[in-house]
């Protein structure tokens, strides 16, 4: 399932890549594990672990050339594509509930309903979907 959070250039260059045991084509779909790794003691790279679906060896890959200008980079990059996901999961879930993108009256008075009978904005957001209410301390 990490495949889906990689950015795009990852993914494609795992592709590319063979098992070192028995040679058989790499697929994003396998990817394990995704972290960053120490190459010297003032650099470092972000690497990707990928098993094999024939022989089950692991092979890491390790993106010391590729386009990165910082771990931090590659790290807001996972992070951006987690959120977008979540973003795209949330908006299909909205979508099934309403036929052809219009409130149905039943949506209205369900609504209705709920407002009368909630006491803080904070449970208005969570019944609309916003998972991560903050408070302000200003």
């Amino acid at each position: 399932m990490f495949y889906k959070y990689v950015p795009k250039w990852i993914s494609n260059i795992i592709n590319t890549k063979k098992c070192i045991s028995c040679g058989a084509a790499a697929n994003k779909k396998n990817i394990c594990a995704i972290g960053i790794r120490m190459t010297s003691e003032t650099k470092s790279s972000v690497f990707v672990e990928h098993c094999c679906q024939k022989c089950d060896s692991r092979t890491i890959t390790s993106f010391i050339k590729e386009k990165q200008s910082s771990i931090e980079d590659v790290c807001y990059l996972l992070i951006e594509e987690i959120h977008k996901q979540k973003r795209c999961k949330t908006s299909k879930k909205l979508q099934k509930k309403s036929l052809n993108g219009q409130i149905q009256d039943k949506e209205v008075c369900d609504l209705k309903a709920f407002l009368e009978k909630s006491t803080t904005f904070d449970e208005f957001l969570k019944y609309i979907g916003y998972q991560n209410v903050e408070h302000d301390e200003t």
